[in-house]
């Protein structure tokens, strides 16, 4: 028997390298450059082929199958076997087919002893733009789903190309918040642990930037706890103590870095993470000779969202009166910016009957939510322009994920 074995799911091309095997016998063989497989030892009869390769692995579906008969001893037969399309796969996971745009995401949820957990809430939220004639405006969109028997669950919809916030249960008995994408194929599976919301965990390591460097202004951080975190030491290690037997994110930041997610369970006890690399970003380019008005990119943005007159817009020269930029500063500029008062204040804004943390944006790049006021003065204090909007005026790039609100803060 021979044949080849297609992709029909992602490239639209033979599948090199994956396992073939034939139920209820010892033979198997992979498949060729260019996906080709063969056979040599099979009696007359019918039979069922099974294959398999790591991606489908990652992407949650079983080793698939194909029916295929010999017929003539000493003739070799073809078949053809392939992944199941895009929209078929859509249509057994969600009951239908899925914009270009949506992805699915996969998981199963069990507790920190490894049984499944039945009929857990499992949700994903993301922030879309809409554009109308009165402006652009922020929405967020999500989809939910709950665990089934073995703990599964699906959530289709998800959007593609840029990250969503998922959860599964809540504060007192469930995951911690987790800000994940599917990558780069249309579907995506994780594992999930569910507990308590106290615990007893911990995760140590070192914050570099990749060249053996260590890194003492960073910063360890939990997404939605303000309790969980620490401050980087001076030989770039940290210790995080106290961490919930359930799946996690540590926020590791550093200014001049791009910040960086880590996933941990804090079930595992005490977690060793070893270095935590982060990436640089460029603060300095090789000479240019440019002949230009004198106004950046940064500052055109600032300009044309000041003219839509919906949020609170700070400019150098006002900035220049504060010999320290902090959450007071921006409360003297506006009613609409509350701060928490004392000697370290922290920015606070409106929401319904009370206030809220917004999060900070550091020339384009997410920072999170500040732990608290020294944190928000390191931030500023090299702004040149600052932005503050409440969750309903946050510009089309810029969310919080929790319908608070958004300071962006440029330094050129």
């Amino acid at each position: 028997m021979r044949g080849v074995l297609f992709d029909s799911l992602r490239t639209r091309e033979p599948i090199p390298n994956a396992i073939i095997t034939v139920d209820g016998r010892r033979e198997r063989t992979r498949t060729d450059a260019q996906g080709r497989f063969r056979f040599t030892s099979l009696p007359v009869g019918v039979y069922t082929l099974r294959y398999q390769m790591p991606w489908l692995d990652s992407l949650a579906l079983p080793p698939l199958t194909g029916r295929a008969e010999v017929f003539s001893v000493g003739n070799g037969y073809d078949v053809e076997l392939t992944t199941p399309s895009l929209p078929t796969l859509q249509r057994a996971i969600c009951g239908t087919t899925l914009p270009v745009d949506a992805g699915i995401l996969r998981g199963e949820v069990r507790d920190p002893a490894g049984r499944a957990i039945e009929g857990l809430f499992v949700g994903a939220v993301w922030a879309q733009a809409s554009i109308a004639s009165s402006g652009v405006s922020n929405e967020l969109i999500g989809t939910v789903d709950t665990t089934d028997a073995n703990g599964t669950f699906a959530l289709c919809g998800v959007p593609t190309g840029t990250t969503f916030l998922l959860r599964a249960g809540d504060d007192a008995f469930g995951t911690g918040e987790l800000v994940v994408d599917v990558g780069e194929y249309p579907v995506r599976f994780v594992e999930l642990v569910a507990g308590s919301a106290v615990g007893t965990g911990s995760a140590v390591g070192r914050v570099t930037d990749g060249r053996d460097r260590f890194i003492s202004s960073a910063t360890v951080s939990v997404p939605g706890d303000s309790l969980l975190g620490a401050r980087v030491g001076t030989d770039g290690g940290f210790n995080v103590t106290g961490l919930p037997p359930r799946t996690m994110q540590l926020f590791v930041r550093a200014i001049g870095f791009l910040p960086r997610y880590v996933l941990v369970n804090g079930a595992a006890g005490t977690i060793e993470l070893g270095a935590v690399e982060l990436t640089g970003v460029a603060q300095e380019l090789a000479e240019r000779r440019i002949t230009a008005q004198a106004t950046s990119l940064e500052q055109l943005e600032f300009r044309k969202r000041q003219s839509a007159g919906v949020g609170v817009f700070i400019d150098d020269a006002t900035l220049s009166r504060y010999p320290i930029k902090s959450a007071t500063a921006l409360a003297n500029e506006s009613i609409a910016i509350r701060t928490t008062g004392g000697r370290y204040p922290r920015t606070r804004l409106r929401r319904g009957s009370d206030t809220c943390p917004p999060r900070f944006y550091l020339d384009g790049v997410d920072w999170g939510i500040p732990r608290d006021g020294i944190e928000e003065q390191i931030i500023m204090n090299d702004a040149k322009r600052i932005e503050v909007y409440e969750a309903a005026f946050m510009p089309a790039r810029y969310t919080d994920f929790n319908g608070c609100g958004v300071v962006l803060v440029w330094t050129r």
